[in-house]
């Protein structure tokens, strides 16, 4: 299981909805109680507070939502690309280089909705 602890002020200050995550962009994402539930993108269980999405009825980790905030520049391209790791084919994206469906690690432009394999 993830280990997770928080410090008190973290939590109230967290106490939001995040809109626009490269994640989950389609829809708002609430910090709540969302014990015993599976992160989306690890796949491991969220002890206790985590990001959830009423519409899909997905859940992360609050490091995991953090994590994915990083992102990368590439020279040949206008927007930053993010890498995801998210294993489910209700979010799986056409790779824009070979067609096949991204799945487990791949990097994405949220601007372009442009999506490609590690590899590719």
């Amino acid at each position: 299981e993830c280990q997770e602890i928080y410090h008190p002020w973290c939590i109230e200050a967290g106490r939001r909805k995040l809109s626009g995550h490269p994640f989950h962009y389609d829809h708002m994402l609430q910090m709540l109680e969302i014990s015993k539930a599976t992160c989306i993108a690890c796949k491991l269980i969220i002890t206790n507070i985590g990001y959830t999405c009423s519409d899909c009825k997905v859940n992360f980790h609050i490091k995991c939502i953090q994590e994915a905030s990083v992102s990368s520049k590439i020279k040949s391209h206008q927007h930053n690309f993010y890498n995801f790791w998210i294993d489910d084919s209700q979010f799986t994206r056409a790779c824009g280089v070979c067609t096949r469906p991204c799945e487990a690690s791949f990097y994405g432009c949220v601007g372009c909705s442009f999506y490609a394999h590690v590899e590719c």
